[in-house]
Parts: structure tokens; sequence; C-alpha cells
């Protein structure tokens, strides 16, 4: 296993200049893994304060250029690695075919997870891992459903209008049932 990338410990503090430069390192990592056409991509990075349960998101925003965001929320509460992990995941979503989580996304990932000692990177990430951020997402939701029949849940932070079909019986789940719990928490 390799371990010449840094995982900065004191993630406190990231501005948008730390992210980059991480991001900056992934692309040579993974230019080292045989993935070359990344070092010809131009990458822009923003803090996201909106989407809760995303952590990450890597955006096109034309040839070889893609902007990465990540959630401040969640780099100011999660563990270092865990924070490592997402911005790689991201990048990785710049390499050519890999704009999805599709097969040439997961071979990528299994040659960092392979070839270097992250955390293993995945689609999709286990908000419990990181319990302080998973208590800040929960106090965030404020209206919950829940289908009777196959009690299937939802949160919201708003009163949606998903939320009030389903309170007034106009809404149904996949499963079929068209009778909801719904609370405001």
């Amino acid at each position: 296993m390799k371990q010449d990338y840094s995982i900065r410990k004191n993630i406190k503090n990231y501005t948008l200049k730390d992210i980059k430069e991480e991001i900056d390192e992934d692309a040579l990592i993974l230019a080292d893994l045989g993935y070359g056409a990344v070092l010809k991509n131009h990458y822009e990075c923003e803090f996201n304060n909106r989407a809760l349960n995303r952590l990450g998101r890597c955006t096109c925003i034309g040839r070889n250029r893609y902007r990465i965001s990540i959630n401040e929320q969640f780099l100011k509460l999660a563990n270092p690695e865990n924070v490592h992990n997402t911005i790689m995941h991201e990048v990785i979503h710049s390499l050519p075919g890999c704009m999805n989580h599709g097969k040439e996304w997961q071979n990528a990932a299994k040659k960092v997870n392979a070839n270097y000692n992250f955390t293993p990177i995945t689609r999709l990430h286990d908000l419990a891992e990181d319990k302080h951020y998973e208590n800040y997402v929960k106090s965030n939701y404020h209206y919950s459903i829940e289908c009777e029949k196959c009690h299937t849940k939802w949160n919201y932070m708003k009163k949606t209008k998903t939320y009030s079909a389903c309170k007034e019986g106009r809404a149904r789940c996949s499963c079929g049932s068209r009778i909801f719990i719904c609370k405001e928490l």
C-alpha cells in the first residue's frame, strides 16, 4: 500500500485553497494509477451548505473543467479520513466515463482502494461513521413520513408538497400503500 499522500488532520479550519490542494494531490494519485487524462482537468471548488445528505458533488462545467463542492458542515464535523475519501470520490468523477457510479467509476475506485491506504472509497457514505455529522443532520429534520405498510421512512427539513400529499392521502408509496404516518418533529 502506498501512503505518499497527505491526510490533513486539521480539517476544522479547511479553506477552499486546502481543498483545491487536496484535489490536485488526488489527481496526481490517479495519474500514477494510469489515469493521465485527469492532469488535463481544471478544478474549481466551493462549499455546499444546502444538501445535508450530499457530502460532495462533482459537476462538469466545460471541457476538462469541473466544480467540486464539499459540504461545509460535514467538513467541520467528520473525521479527516472520511473527508479525504469524499474528495477523492469526487475527483474520480472527473475521469472520462465516470460522471456516474457505473463500471468505469467503480474500477477507478477499486484501483485506488487496492493501491492506497484510503478508507474504502464507495458509492455511498454511511453517516453513522461520523456521529457528530449524523447528529447534526438529524437535528435539522423537522418533518417525517413513514409508510404504514413497508415502513420506509423519509425525513425533510421543510414541509414539502410530498409531505402534504402523504398527509392528505394523495400519495402512493412504491409498495402501493396510500397510508402514511406523518409527523412534525
